[in-house]
């Protein structure tokens, strides 16, 4: 005799595939997050989910799997008629885990084809992965292929570039959405950067309101213009969002886009909304190079991180004023808000309702401990050497000074340029707004002490 055990209850036993009676009995569950925590788990290549229809629930507890994303590769079974009580159907799941950042890679075919209660198993890759962790998709995806082919449904052949030279399949279930409505949506928001100055704790907590649908973290489509996408495409990353949500993603790569982008992202769309999250330079291009030092692309050598200052990718990311003159070449000044990363430890829950009210949004509560939890954080905390922070210091000095100018508030704290770390204040300021929506004075006040040629 065989069973079958699921934490649902089977809504339509008649057609079920295997319709036995059935029997409660009660069973500890424990989360996925605070199993990773207990036996210190900080990486999972694959993560197969089979728990008859309660892999959502599994997913959805409390995300924080999904958040930290340690997760490079998800399999897990959906339906697309319902079968389980309030078991999720196929857009429930591709919701939850694309606004995760997560992209169905491939589908395959359940053993009850022939039953109406078809069940397909889906596998997801992660953004996050690297070109190493993509290969290892591949070869798994080739090795189900030769297993068991009866169970692997068609290619899918809608593909779109994540990460240089490396595409991953979406699935032909978003290919039909965009064929149905080929100028897609365009974005209401956009975060365009700063990079390592919190816009992935942001979009963790921007994810959480049940009025924002995101595809995902970091499109990078206007800093890769050229490339075999154009805007259609951009539009139809939108195109599968219920209608009621507002819409929009985050690149922080966006901030160091040259004129042409800007002017490409303003033509696609006009009306969005702009996310600029700003930290004390410092303090934001020595976490860039831990980062880098992390992924092995910044060589250890004393004299890297002061090349590295002088590239393309380095000082400019924390020219702030630039990014801002930039983009209001074209966008309105008042279509800008400024985010302060230094207000994510000490006002993160204002600082939200901040974004929310400037997306015109209602306020959505989040539980402290959620807005309190790091994400995306530095592996490495080394200290930043003396005399590096002095030379950074230098470069930045008349930055800092020009946005304490204009902004006050924590660029003022900010002081000369010489950032002390994670986060500088022993005591939250008391009157220091955790936003500021940009105005055509401080526009204007930008503009005429520029440092653009900085």
């Amino acid at each position: 005799m065989a069973a079958r055990n699921s934490i649902l209850l089977e809504q339509n036993k008649t057609k079920s595939p295997d319709p036995f009676d059935s029997d409660t009995i009660a069973v500890t569950v424990e989360t996925l997050d605070r199993i990773c925590k207990q036996f210190d788990i900080e990486r999972i290549d694959l993560l197969k989910l089979d728990t008859q229809g309660g892999g959502f629930d599994i997913l959805k507890g409390d995300q924080q799997v999904l958040l930290r994303g340690i997760v490079e590769v998800l399999v897990t079974e959906f339906f697309f008629v319902p079968h389980y009580e309030v078991a999720p159907l196929l857009d429930e799941i591709w919701t939850l885990l694309w606004g995760h950042g997560y992209e169905l890679f491939d589908i395959s075919i359940g053993p009850h084809e022939a039953n109406d209660q078809l069940a397909l198993a889906m596998q997801f890759s992660s953004t996050r992965s690297s070109g190493q962790a993509s290969s290892t998709l591949w070869q798994l995806n080739v090795k189900m292929r030769t297993d068991r082919p009866a169970l692997v449904g068609p290619d899918y052949v809608f593909r779109r570039e994540i990460w240089p030279n490396q595409s991953i399949i979406i699935s032909r279930f978003h290919e039909n959405m965009t064929q149905a409505n080929p100028t897609g949506r365009a974005p209401d928001f956009i975060g365009i950067g700063a990079q390592k100055a919190g816009t992935s704790w942001l979009y963790a907590q921007l994810c959480r309101h049940p009025d924002i649908w995101t595809p995902g973290k970091e499109m990078h489509y206007f800093d890769r213009l050229g490339g075999t996408h154009d805007a259609d495409w951009y539009r139809s990353l939108f195109v599968s969002a219920p209608a009621a949500n507002i819409v929009g993603e985050i690149t922080p790569k966006y901030a160091i886009c040259e004129a042409t982008a800007i002017d490409h992202m303003y033509a696609v769309a006009p009306h969005a909304k702009l996310l600029f999250m700003v930290r004390h330079p410092v303090d934001r291009y020595w976490s860039q190079c831990l980062v880098k030092y992390t992924e092995g692309t910044l060589s250890t050598d004393t004299r890297a991180p002061y090349d590295f200052f002088d590239k393309p990718l380095g000082k400019p990311r924390g020219l702030y004023s630039r990014t801002l003159i930039e983009f209001c070449r074209v966008f309105d000044p008042a279509s800008v808000l400024i985010i302060f990363y230094d207000a994510i430890s000490l006002r993160p829950a204002e600082l939200l309702s901040d974004v929310f009210q400037f997306l015109s949004l209602p306020n959505q509560i989040i539980a402290v401990d959620l807005l309190n939890q790091r994400v995306n954080a530095n592996r490495l905390h080394d200290p930043m050497p003396t005399a590096l922070r002095k030379h950074v210091s230098l470069g930045y000095a008349k930055e800092v000074h020009l946005l304490a100018s204009v902004f006050g508030g924590y660029a003022t704290d900010w002081g000369s340029g010489s950032g002390e770390g994670e986060n500088p204040f022993a005591v939250p300021p008391p009157d220091h707004p955790p936003t500021i929506q940009l105005t055509s004075n401080h526009l204007a006040a930008l503009k005429r002490d520029s440092i653009h040629e900085n």
